[in-house]
């Protein structure tokens, strides 16, 4: 593995009790490098807003015991073929970078390219499926895959519709990203490792958790963020009234994904949630895969679209052009990556981002996100 040293400092700062996700970005967003943070002394480190004593305190007084935990976590991965991905590296995904609670670490195993372009779809659903909603679901990702031959499909390896959507992607031999609530040294059932191996060869096992992290029932909850992140959209083929479905159906929701639903019969408990979903118009009605490209405007997208030039009347000065070409190298980007990747302190960057929305350059969405015009 590449710069060794450099991962065995990022899977420490994981590893630190008192620091989640977002308290380490927070981290790197003011230090700039991940070594640096382990540098700092407790009052220096207790400054930082969002940083309390107690946080503080706790990083160098446990940075030997978290340093160990990276050096084993590196073994494991090495021996496993495991691949982590930084959140601040090119190749972490870009629509999960656009969620504010993306983790700072991802664990991948399998051949599939996280930066490869396509059209994400997460297909969830009740683990008591039908055989209704399994067949739905099996003839729109046909259809699906038949109308785009870009098409991804996303889902938790879970048993009834998750590990439906999967098998079928495989029949078709479509890439498909199975999310896992355990770390790499499970498979979670174990009835599904047949599948899981099969479907390293042409997509990937994808964790946030380190690799003997059991499957507890939260951890679960957790994953289903990151499938709703990865996705263009999420398809929920059946769930019950309560459940994970909704959740990621929710979670989808708060990150600006579209959230499309099989209706069922009336009555039927397996189909109650996304009869909710589409009452509640949380959900756009789907029958086909016709009915999802229509909703997701894929039949219409043009390749090789030219983008506006911007004409303003304010010249760039040699800053602005600096953080406007660090935005456009990509589709979105958060403020602390931004702050991470231009080396200015948030402090000094945000006024400046202000100001080049005021001259037309850039625009602020919701979440701290930002992108070019």
């Amino acid at each position: 593995m590449e710069n060794e040293l450099l991962w065995q400092y990022r899977l420490a700062l994981h590893f630190l009790p008192n620091v989640g996700n977002q308290t380490a970005k927070n981290l790197l967003a003011y230090f700039g490098q991940v070594d640096q943070i382990f540098k700092q002394p407790a009052h220096k480190l207790s400054q930082i807003p969002g940083i309390g004593k107690l946080t503080a305190a706790s990083i160098p007084s446990h940075f030997n015991s978290a340093l160990k935990h990276a050096e084993e976590e590196l073994r494991f991965m090495q021996k496993n073929n495991v691949t982590p991905v930084f959140y601040t590296d090119s190749d972490y995904p870009k629509r999960l970078l656009e969620c504010p609670d993306c983790p700072i670490i991802l664990f991948k195993k399998g051949n599939f390219d996280l930066k490869r372009q396509g059209k994400y779809l997460a297909v969830v659903g009740t683990r008591n499926s039908t055989e209704y909603g399994r067949d739905m679901t099996d003839k729109i990702i046909q259809n699906l895959a038949e109308q785009h031959s870009d098409l991804v499909i996303v889902s938790g390896l879970a048993y009834g519709i998750d590990i439906t959507a999967h098998r079928k992607a495989l029949e078709l031999n479509i890439p498909t990203i199975a999310v896992m609530g355990t770390g790499m040294n499970k498979i979670y059932p174990s009835e599904h490792k047949n599948t899981a191996a099969a479907i390293l060869e042409h997509g990937a096992l994808l964790t946030e958790f380190p690799s003997f992290v059991p499957g507890d029932k939260q951890n679960f909850v957790m994953r289903n963020r990151i499938v709703a992140g990865l996705s263009d959209a999420i398809l929920v083929s059946e769930s019950a009234e309560k459940g994970g479905s909704l959740i990621t159906a929710d979670l989808a929701l708060s990150y600006s994904r579209d959230v499309l639903a099989i209706p069922g019969r009336i009555g039927d408990k397996t189909s109650a949630g996304c009869n909710l979903l589409i009452k509640k118009n949380k959900a756009a009605l789907v029958e086909s895969a016709t009915d999802i490209s229509y909703q997701m405007n894929w039949q219409t997208q043009q390749k090789n679209e030219r983008k506006p030039q911007i004409i303003s009347l304010f010249p760039m000065t040699p800053v602005e052009r600096s953080v406007y070409d660090c935005i456009q190298a990509e589709e979105k980007i958060n403020l602390d990556l931004l702050a991470l990747r231009t080396h200015i302190d948030v402090s000094a960057l945000l006024p400046q981002l202000i100001e080049m929305e005021f001259k037309g350059y850039i625009k602020s969405l919701p979440g701290n996100q930002y992108k070019t015009l």
